[in-house]
């Protein structure tokens, strides 16, 4: 517990503070390539916790897609929309090089741009990008 005062005001304050921190890269490359300073790294480096890419995480991209599917048609306010099995194989197999966000970006579009309670694969923005490199290889 710190006590604070406040830049204007009169008085002081208590309060308990905890900072998260959420990096793509590491930050001991970052310390040791002079573009992270090391006191600042000691007192952060507290308890770190790793996730790992989606695209290493199993069924968590059917889980998380079904999971924004009901969050973002509840927040515009449009009827549930139903995942069908063809846009949860593309979902499973896409890489996801932009993780989480990219696939709630996504999901986003293919529920504007889907008429009817269905997603399926061919409302997914990935659909081809995958297809074409399928193809391709």
């Amino acid at each position: 517990m710190h006590t604070l005062t406040p830049s204007q005001g009169q008085g002081q304050g208590a309060a308990s503070v905890l900072i998260g921190i959420a990096a793509n890269s590491s930050f001991e490359n970052a310390l040791s390539e002079g573009r992270f300073r090391e006191d600042l790294f000691y007192r952060l480096n507290v308890l770190r916790i790793t996730v790992p890419p989606l695209r290493e995480r199993g069924n968590d991209p059917e889980i998380l897609a079904r999971h924004f599917t009901e969050e973002i048609t509840r927040e515009i306010g449009i009827s549930e929309k139903r995942l069908r099995p063809d846009a949860i194989k593309v979902l499973q197999k896409h890489d996801w090089p932009g993780n989480v966000r990219e696939l709630k970006n996504v999901l986003q579009q293919a529920i504007v741009m889907s008429e009817g309670p269905d997603i399926r694969a061919e409302h997914l923005s990935i659909f081809d990008r995958d297809r074409v490199a399928r193809q391709s290889a």
